[in-house]
């Protein structure tokens, strides 16, 4: 019987350890995601570009490439700002393994900027 409760603690431990393995990057990444759905886009900005500044290039390339491009729409769509939207779709493309999507967001910014 002494079996189950221990198991059950430890269970509940390895929740605890997963939900704090994701990363200070990751965690923002998720935040900013869940403001641009709300179009809270000051709160998006915020998180987007603490994700950008945390993930690593290294271990979270596509986590990083998607907050890269998860900023620009937040820039382009939400502020109106393409300049640094351009920026930062491009930031995306260079860091992306399939930069198909970031680089058709960049032509978006680039025309409205008339380039």
């Amino acid at each position: 019987m002494l079996h189950r409760p221990l198991l059950t603690a430890f269970a509940l431990f390895l929740l605890a350890a997963g939900a704090q393995a994701q990363s200070a990057g990751e965690r923002d990444l998720a935040l900013g995601r869940e403001a641009l759905a709300r179009k809270d886009h000051i709160a998006a900005l915020e998180h987007l570009s603490r994700a950008t500044g945390s993930l690593d290039p290294e271990r979270d390339r596509e986590s990083l490439a998607d907050a890269w491009l998860q900023l620009g729409l937040t820039y382009l769509n939400g502020l109106d700002r393409p300049e640094p939207a351009l920026g930062a779709f491009v930031k995306s493309a260079e860091t992306a393994a399939s930069p198909e999507s970031a680089w058709l967001w960049a032509s978006v910014a680039a025309e409205k900027l008339g380039r």
